[in-house]
Formats: C-alpha cells, sequence, structure tokens
C-alpha cells in the first residue's frame, strides 16, 4: 500500500523503500574532510583511511557527487587519494565508482578552515585537535561534524542532526529543511504619529538619496 508523506512537504506517494533509496542516489552531494597535521603532542593521529571512507560514503549518493579532503599536509594528501580508491567489501557498483575528489592543500589549520567555508558543503568534517578547536568559526555548513568519531554518515542516519540539507553552496545563505521553511511570515508595522515626525526626516532623506522624491513626500506629510 502507497504511503504518502506530509503534503507540506511533498505530494509524491512513497510506495517501499527502494524508492526512497533511488531518489537518495540520484542527489548530488557535496562533501569536504578537514584533517592538518599538529603540533601539540597529545593530538590523535590522523586516520587516511577513514576519512576517505567517510568521503567515499557521502559520494555513494550519487555520481555527480563531489567530495573534497584539506590538508596542510602532502602526506596526508597522498595517503587519502590512494585509500579513498580502496573498495569495500559488499559495496554496490554505485559505491564502487571512483568519486570526484578534489585534494586541497592549505598552508595551516585557519586557512583549511576557510577554505571549507567558502565552500560551503552540505557536510563538513572536522578532524585532529587543530581544526576541531575552529569549529566555531565556521559559518557556511548544511551540517558540522567535529571529531574523529562523529562521520558524516552518523548524521545521515542516527546522529540526530536534521539531514535534508542545502545543496550547491547554498550554504552561504541557507538552512537545513524545517518547520520554518514553510511558514509564511508577514511584517506588520503601525507607526504613531509621533514616531512618523521623528522618522520621516531621516526615511526622507535616504529615499530622496535613490531619486524617490514621491516616497520622501509620503514620509514628510506625516510630521
Amino acid at each position: 500500500m502507497a504511503r504518502t508523506v506530509p503534503r507540506a512537504l511533498a505530494r509524491v506517494p512513497v510506495d517501499d523503500a527502494a524508492e526512497v533509496r533511488a531518489a537518495r542516489r540520484q542527489s548530488v552531494q557535496l562533501a569536504v574532510v578537514v584533517a592538518v597535521h599538529s603540533s601539540l603532542p597529545q593530538s590523535r593521529p590522523h586516520d587516511p583511511a577513514l576519512a576517505a571512507l567517510d568521503l567515499r560514503a557521502q559520494a555513494e549518493h550519487g555520481g555527480g557527487s563531489l567530495v573534497a579532503f584539506v590538508s596542510d599536509s602532502p602526506r596526508l594528501l597522498a595517503e587519502l587519494e590512494r585509500e579513498v580508491a580502496v573498495v569495500e567489501p559488499g559495496a554496490s557498483r554505485s559505491s564502487v565508482a571512483p568519486p570526484a575528489l578534489a585534494l586541497v592543500r592549505a598552508p595551516d589549520a585557519p586557512t583549511a578552515v576557510r577554505v571549507a567555508d567558502l565552500v560551503a558543503p552540505e557536510h563538513l568534517q572536522l578532524m585532529g585537535e587543530a581544526v576541531e578547536a575552529l569549529a566555531g568559526e565556521v559559518r557556511s555548513a548544511g551540517a558540522l561534524f567535529v571529531g574523529r568519531g562523529s562521520g558524516t554518515a552518523f548524521g545521515d542516519y542516527v546522529a540526530g542532526s536534521n539531514h535534508v540539507l542545502p545543496t550547491g553552496g547554498a550554504a552561504r545563505h541557507a538552512s537545513a529543511l524545517s518547520v520554518a521553511t514553510f511558514r509564511r511570515r508577514m511584517a506588520r508595522v503601525r507607526i504613531p504619529p509621533a514616531a512618523a515626525r521623528a522618522l520621516a526626516p531621516a526615511g526622507a532623506a535616504l529615499a530622496r538619496g535613490e531619486g524617490f522624491e514621491v516616497h520622501a513626500a509620503s514620509m514628510e506629510r506625516r510630521r
């Protein structure tokens, strides 16, 4: 029996889980992992194989997906490039296809995080103490995953974070899907006479600066 998602979200009946999986594979993902060498002696060793696995997991969504690895270490970049070609046992044909991979070398941790932030990916993962400490600097990502244990695949299924994320760099100006996305908002303005008299000079000056004389007159008549 066909099941239908709430009308506010879609009007397409979903017959079974296969349709959901097919739709997920057709989505284009943009995922970035940032990992750098840290001079801190307590830093845990980085695992290029784990980072590669996380990137390949996001590339599994579809052939048009782009994944990127940003690091200050040529060694990490080279190891990641090798590891991303490793095929997981039991992976489907779409999972086996080599992902579109961008390798980016940054001079230091702050620059690496800024580069990732400029890309505004759906998924941004920070691995290593130097970049994890800069998580608060990230402004443009659909979802931010901080730490070695925070693989992006957890966000897809069980972490509890929103998984309907802005695509195509839209994280620069948009957030994950929420109830607010489907709400209409309207401004309601009531300006008392005294306030109109106080606001009119500034409003009229701005209007005339744009060449809108009638706008200026409209405000000034209420003084």
